[in-house]
């Protein structure tokens, strides 16, 4: 394979899991040299031009100003340039966390943008490219895969009839609907099994009701290192695992990386038999799909009452994963991919200059407003802090004061019970005549 030069601007850390995943993980297979890192905005004309190929991830955009400094330089220097996005943020549901905390607004326009002005744009599934191929002509799909220099396959576990078991869920804040989807489940069974199941929730917190139940355990994230968190994450003891996930346009753009890193530790799954699961896990063969709830309570009770059945099935989802699914194997895709669009050499020729040209113009007029919301806010907290400084201050003096006021009280006090005293005594001396 052909060498080649990719100069690769995100607003997140390198060993993040989004990184690694889509690109700095594959790309190590190859013989791609990456250009990262905080330092790569301090000299983008440079380090574009020593490129061949210039990326770009998720909501990076929204920085906008270095974007279209970078856009206009790699049209200038006629490098193609290319956007990975592993999420369609442009339909968030009005329930996801994200949405509901403004998390990705501010990048919504910017991004919409950046995916009409790219010469390539990138995705981890089908579902994912059909869903955002009005916004390019020019979409691939580069998939999610487990990186097996980084996660260790453990044998399949094997137990005995009658020992406690152990139902793990892993995920970050954003699955908080898809976990409430089964919280009554998880209660009743909990009910109904008692000292025989415990749940172990790794990232997020889980609702109030089940943490309080006995046997449940929380590991909040400790890190946001792929590579760390993979090796903490194989180290838990869990017997099989959940993959609830609400049926919506939104999550059916999602990857199946959830069913390998599961598979890695040798253990089944539940998921929602929805896409991206239904993809991937063949029912009853290498996990189950569960379409209402009373599936998932019906899975859930089979694997608790047949460690038989969990050790097979945790044994084929491995398999499948070990055959298909592992990041050394498939990472030439990548290589194949870039150097296609390098190859072409075809600079980005709008198809609909109209769009293009509005979504440039309420880019920049949001990103101006948007500067300006923050420029008040700094005024806003400033004059806060000013005014935090004063009353303390006055604070200071008001105690000062009460001081000077004690002070003199008591002075003033001693001289008057001097004659008060004088007084007092006359009196009753008389009162004895």
């Amino acid at each position: 394979m052909k060498s080649m030069n990719i100069a690769f601007f995100t607003n997140q850390i390198p060993d993040s899991p989004l990184e690694h995943i889509r690109v700095v993980g594959p790309i190590s297979y190859t013989n791609i040299n990456l250009l990262m890192g905080p330092e790569l905005k301090n000299n983008i004309y440079k380090n574009i031009y020593e490129a061949d190929l210039v990326l770009i991830q998720r909501v990076f955009p929204s920085d906008f100003n270095t974007f279209k400094k970078i856009l206009n330089i790699s049209r200038t220097l006629e490098k193609p340039l290319v956007f990975d996005l592993d999420d369609n943020l442009f339909i968030l549901p009005e329930n996801h966390p994200d949405r509901l905390a403004f998390g990705v607004s501010r990048a919504l326009m910017p991004m919409l943008y950046a995916a009409f002005n790219s010469d390539l744009v990138t995705v981890s599934n089908e579902y994912l490219k059909n869903s955002l191929s009005d916004l390019n002509g020019n979409i691939k799909v580069l998939p999610n895969y487990i990186d097996d220099s980084i996660w260790t396959f453990a044998p399949p576990k094997s137990q005995q009839i009658g020992e406690a078991i152990k139902v793990g869920y892993m995920g970050g804040d954003s699955h908080k609907p898809d976990l409430e989807m089964i919280s009554k489940i998880l209660i009743d069974v909990k009910d109904r099994y008692a000292d025989k199941i415990g749940y172990h929730f790794y990232g997020i917190k889980p609702p109030d009701a089940i943490l309080a139940l006995p046997d449940t355990i929380w590991t909040p994230i400790k890190t946001y290192n792929y590579a760390d968190f993979a090796d903490e994450f194989q180290n838990l003891d869990v017997d099989f695992f959940l993959a609830p996930l609400v049926d919506n346009e939104f999550n059916r753009c999602k990857s199946s990386i959830k069913f390998m890193e599961y598979s890695v530790l040798g253990v089944p799954g539940i998921y929602s038999q929805v896409v991206p699961y239904n993809d991937i896990v063949e029912n009853g063969k290498s996990g189950f799909l569960a379409t209402s709830v009373e599936e998932w309570k019906k899975y859930i009770e089979l694997l608790v009452n047949n460690p038989t059945l969990r050790h097979q099935i945790g044994k084929n989802a491995q398999n499948l994963v070990k055959e298909n699914y592992l990041m050394s194997q498939n990472a030439s895709k990548w290589h194949r991919v870039y150097r296609e669009v390098i190859d072409q050499r075809i600079s980005k020729q709008s198809s609909n200059s109209v769009p293009q040209a509005m979504a440039e113009t309420i880019t920049h007029q949001l990103h101006d407003y948007q500067q300006n919301i923050d420029k008040k806010l700094s005024q806003c907290y400033t004059k806060l802090n000013a005014v935090k400084y004063e009353l303390k201050a006055r604070e200071l003096d008001i105690e000062d004061l009460k001081e000077e006021i004690l002070d003199y009280a008591l002075s003033k006090s001693w001289r008057l019970t001097r004659p008060l005293r004088k007084f007092n005594k006359i009196v009753k001396g008389r009162n004895d005549h």
